[in-house]
């Protein structure tokens, strides 16, 4: 069952989309490279989780994604809207994402920023069950 809501299509040539799933996900799906301005194209979708301000679930899908600028990777590190994220789930990443998100990751630390933990899978059919189990841990706190 397809649990998209708010869909958008975002970024120069409209390859990138974005939606929310329930009251506590967010997802974004980078195509092709990415900008500083397609980062904060996605985080809009940020401000349409229902409970964005009790904190989200993010699920970045890199499967298809070109490169990232050095220029969208700041803009990662420093939009205010990231301390709202409780966790982030990155599906599909090639080895080149993994070593960009681990300097992201490796920044925010640095800065002290509300880093989330975040966890890395292979495959889609991986998402629902982590999200499940990350639900629960979250409302045993």
């Amino acid at each position: 069952m397809d649990q998209r809501a708010n869909a958008f299509f975002f970024g120069a040539h409209g390859a990138h989309e974005a939606w929310t799933q329930g009251v506590d996900v967010a997802h974004i799906v980078w195509r092709g490279d990415v900008s500083a301005e397609d980062v904060a194209a996605g985080a809009a979708a940020f401000e349409l989780v229902p409970q964005q301000k009790q904190g989200f679930f993010l699920v970045l899908h890199v499967a298809e994604e070109g490169q990232m600028s050095s220029a969208a990777r700041k803009a990662i590190t420093s939009d205010p809207r990231s301390s709202l994220v409780r966790e982030v789930i990155v599906v599909g990443a090639n080895f080149h994402t993994r070593v960009v998100l681990g300097m992201i990751s490796k920044a925010l630390s640095v800065l002290g920023t509300g880093q989330a933990p975040m966890t890395l899978l292979a495959t889609e059919e991986e998402v629902e069950p982590l999200l499940e189990r990350l639900r629960r841990k979250w409302a045993s706190r």
